[in-house]
């Protein structure tokens, strides 16, 4: 599910006190000034348990999730998923302050090595005995999808469906970076990566708040036909079920298309963009409140 505790201070429960979740939640010291920060697919066998553990301490911030041994969040779905990245890279420092994942239905992750690592070497008995997945996506276990939008992976159906869709989920961004638009970037991160691709992704599902479902239809996402609100399976909130055609999405006026345009020669040869980003003040966080 990509949370939507990052609304600027709009938390679901009183924040934990959870294990290292000090070490992320101090002021930063240069809030004062720009911040420098740089976008990349994650990719390090180091970088990655970062990226989960980030998202335990984030996740525990706001009471999504349990506590484990490990101090990480990882499940089975991590096999089959992209890591995106954003880094505070101000001052010469490198500090990762956002992630989102990119679950694929069909295609082990070039991280899935790392992983299965980690899987096998963890202390929590439930990390440690995590098994094969039991549906494509994770959204599959709150909601029921139309037949039609897993045809792809129908290997009896001789033609395929031309939707062949990824999962967006798992954002997780620094408590203390809410207010930098970090979620912004990784989306920018997304959709250049996507288009690098040999075959380019370009439907993609999410499981979002109802009370966020305006600011992603503004974008192009569309309630999946036939489901309705429901509670979400293990984060215990409310959610819907959203799709995005991207392609479609990119050929509207106003889209994301000349910004990734402008980021796209960085990205092809360094494999990163950087964006200086300021602190957003209480009067213009709602002009950058969509995806």
């Amino acid at each position: 599910m990509v949370a939507d505790y990052s609304h600027y201070g709009s938390l679901h429960g009183k924040p934990l006190e959870a294990s290292g979740t000090r070490e992320l939640l101090s002021l930063n010291n240069e809030f004062s000034k720009p911040q420098k920060i740089r976008y990349q697919v994650i990719k390090d066998p180091k970088e990655i348990k970062a990226c989960l553990h980030l998202r335990y301490i984030t996740y525990r911030y706001v009471n999504f999730i349990e506590e484990n041994k490990d101090h990480i969040d990882l499940d089975f779905y991590d096999l089959f998923s992209t890591f995106l990245g954003a880094y505070n890279v101000t001052g010469g420092r490198k500090t990762l302050v956002g992630t989102i994942r990119i679950i694929s239905g069909d295609e082990k992750g070039e991280a899935s090595p790392h992983i299965e690592k980690l899987i096998r070497t963890a202390r929590d008995p439930k990390i440690k005995s995590l098994g094969k997945r039991t549906r494509t996506f994770p959204i599959m276990e709150s909601f029921t999808l139309p037949d039609s939008y897993l045809d792809y992976f129908d290997k009896s159906k001789a033609q395929k469906s031309s939707i062949h869709p990824y999962e967006i989920s798992r954002l997780a961004v620094r408590p203390d970076y809410w207010m930098y638009g970090i979620d912004v970037g990784l989306h920018y991160l997304l959709i250049l990566d996507s288009w690098l691709k040999h075959s380019p992704r370009n439907y993609f599902l999410i499981a979002v708040h109802p009370r966020s479902r305006k600011r992603y239809e503004m974008i192009g996402f569309k309630v999946i036909p036939e489901t309705s609100v429901v509670l979400y399976k293990r984060i215990n909130q409310l959610a819907i079920a959203m799709i995005i055609d991207l392609g479609k999405y990119l050929q509207q006026p106003r889209s994301y298309r000349e910004t990734c345009e402008s980021f796209l020669p960085d990205f092809k040869k360094n494999g990163c963009f950087n964006r200086m980003l300021e602190k957003r003040t209480p009067l213009n966080v709602n002009n950058h409140s969509h995806i």
